[in-house]
């Protein structure tokens, strides 16, 4: 019944589709291949960004851990400090200023930057004339001298 040509063509065709699948199951392999590299180097850069960033979190969390012991440091000081000067002031006989003379302080002070600044101008004006008497004592001498 089959003759042995319809044979060869079955054979050939059946080859043909065999080869068919043949190739588009190389193309999917040489695609998946290509997917799984770029998977691999994205795993490998993630990776790498992941140990970068642990690196850098190492480094600020050193920082802080040195930020803190100077700080602490610094507070200690300052509560010995503050103790010292609590001590200090609770010896000092108290102090009963009112406002009233904290006012005249500051008005004493405020009038002593200006006497100050009086006497400043008039050591400056006691130069100038200082200069101006010896600058006529020279014209005195030297029409003196004509």
């Amino acid at each position: 019944m089959w003759s042995d040509v319809e044979r060869v063509i079955s054979a050939l065709e059946t080859l043909e589709s065999l080869a068919n699948n043949n190739e588009r199951e190389n193309e999917q392999i040489l695609s998946l291949q290509k997917t799984v590299e770029r998977l691999e180097n994205e795993k490998q850069i993630r990776q790498l960004q992941t140990a970068k960033f642990e690196e850098e979190l190492d480094q600020v969390e050193e920082t802080y851990k040195k930020d803190i012991n100077e700080l602490r440091s610094m507070v200690k000081a300052l509560m010995s400090e503050n103790k010292t000067l609590s001590t200090t002031v609770s010896s000092l006989p108290p102090c009963t200023e009112s406002p009233t003379t904290v006012a005249m302080r500051e008005e004493d002070v405020r009038l002593m930057f200006e006497l100050k600044e009086m006497s400043h101008k008039q050591k400056e004006e006691i130069k100038s004339l200082q200069r101006d008497v010896e600058q006529y004592a020279c014209e005195v001498e030297n029409v003196r001298d004509f």
